[in-house]
């Protein structure tokens, strides 16, 4: 008690750092609508804010405002958090502008007032109380020196309520029920003018955000399943190029009803626009479905674009969110479980960036590679020129960017793995090669 009378009978000065005035914009959800509430608040940067009361402590009193002190959490609102802490006796105040009490004949020019809700001196409000409750009593004294009724006295009691009877009781008093009781001002308050510089308090011009250049992904896993979670009903290995072909139809389903043919996005993810030409570079995304589980099954997809895919086509593989399979479940549910490059694509979990390390060639990549899939030249064969199998070949790594070919070597079909290729479709009833012999192929680049 004795700690709040003391601060409570002198004006606290402050310290105040070059502040800037800023804003929160949110929307509060009240009777059905959500209007748009601005928040106005003092931002100080790394400034700290002083403030000081010119009076005597005692040793106890000291010690109870440093523990108040220490727990102060916020400030005002409950999003101003603060630090707070009580400074050593006779330590000056944090580097900023003074600002007391205004004095006789404010404001002056170059300065505005600014008031501030402070508690009253103990003094003043027992002087106030007992006018108050004086006032009061004489209305209730009976006639003639009689004592009170007992209803008099209840409807006394009952008008004295509303008056706090000791200046912490004042401070402690809750809103809700000061407004209840028809107070326009808290009890035990007074109103403390400041002077403040006019400049004191800046509204800086709004800085451009600076807007990083989106960063192109090479990589998304697209993770397959069925309905019921099982890896038995997936598709077979030898279903790489239908799947390919009922995903790639499903994402340009995506391209066209969400994002409105974009040809950005369907140029990275299709390889053309909605009416422009094929891409030449190969620069686009190539779907690899894998079998990374370990289930004999291609339960993940691979999208590999060299080009790299913006938020827009990474948007666009979210929203797949089903592809189909012939015979079977039919539907297969798509999820998306990873985007990023290759360093990121290596460390999933479950054993999955293992299986992805040995697709891809490890961190650094490889020299040597042997078909997973049967290789179906894009032309008709001949035996020798640039149409033969191995200048195809040569032609398809150059297109690609690929290292210069050193050697290209063909496997019989009779060995493990490549005896399982002869098994796998080469096309569907609309795309037939030119040449449907397959071939398995280990090759070394330089």
């Amino acid at each position: 008690v004795s700690l709040i009378e003391r601060l409570a009978s002198v004006a606290p000065v402050y310290s105040l750092p070059p502040v800037t005035l800023a804003h929160t914009r949110h929307y509060v959800d009240a009777a059905g609508k959500k209007p748009l509430i601005l928040d106005t608040r003092a931002h100080v940067g790394q400034g700290t804010v002083g403030v000081q009361w010119e009076v005597g402590l005692e040793p106890g009193e000291r010690t109870l405002l440093a523990n108040v002190v220490h727990s102060i959490g916020y400030l005002g609102r409950a999003e101003s958090w603060v630090e707070a802490e009580l400074l050593t006796e006779g330590a000056s105040l944090p580097p900023g502008e003074r600002v007391g009490i205004a004095g006789p004949g404010a404001p002056r020019p170059g300065y505005r007032a600014v008031r501030l809700l402070a508690p009253q001196p103990a003094v003043v409000f027992g002087a106030w109380r007992d006018i108050a409750v004086a006032e009061i009593e004489n209305r209730f004294a009976p006639m003639n020196g009689k004592r009170p009724t007992a209803n008099q006295q209840k409807l006394l009691e009952k008008e004295l309520l509303p008056y706090p009877r000791t200046l912490i009781e004042a401070l402690c008093a809750d809103t809700g029920d000061l407004q209840a009781q028809g107070w326009t001002s808290a009890p035990g308050s007074q109103e403390l003018t400041y002077l403040l510089r006019a400049d004191a308090v800046r509204i800086d011009a709004t800085r451009g955000r600076r807007i990083e250049p989106e960063r192109a992904t090479e990589f998304a896993l697209l993770a397959l399943s069925t309905p019921s979670r099982g890896t038995s009903a997936l598709p077979g290995h030898e279903r790489v190029l239908p799947q390919g072909r009922l995903l790639h139809r499903a994402i340009a389903s995506v391209i066209g009803h969400r994002l409105e043919h974009d040809p950005k996005v369907a140029e990275s993810l299709l390889g053309r626009g909605q009416d422009g030409p094929l891409r030449q570079d190969h620069r686009h995304a190539h779907l690899l479905h894998l079998d990374l589980l370990g289930s004999g099954r291609l339960d993940h997809c691979l999208v590999w674009t060299p080009g790299g895919m913006n938020s827009r086509a990474l948007a666009a593989l979210r929203w797949v969110r089903k592809t189909w399979m012939k015979g079977g479940v039919g539907e297969l549910q798509v999820s998306l479980a990873g985007t990023g490059p290759r360093t990121l694509m290596l460390r999933l979990g479950e054993g999955v960036g293992d299986a992805l390390s040995r697709t891809l060639g490890g961190l650094e990549g490889a020299s040597d590679w042997q078909s997973a899939t049967p290789y179906v030249a894009p032309r008709l064969l001949k035996k020798s020129g640039k149409d033969s199998l191995i200048e195809q070949v040569r032609l398809e790594c150059q297109r690609r960017g690929l290292p210069e070919l050193e050697r290209c070597e063909f496997l019989p079909f009779s060995d493990e793995p490549t005896r399982r290729l002869r098994h796998f479709v080469l096309h569907d009833a609309r795309h037939s090669p030119p040449h449907p012999t397959r071939f398995a192929l280990r090759i070394r680049f330089v």
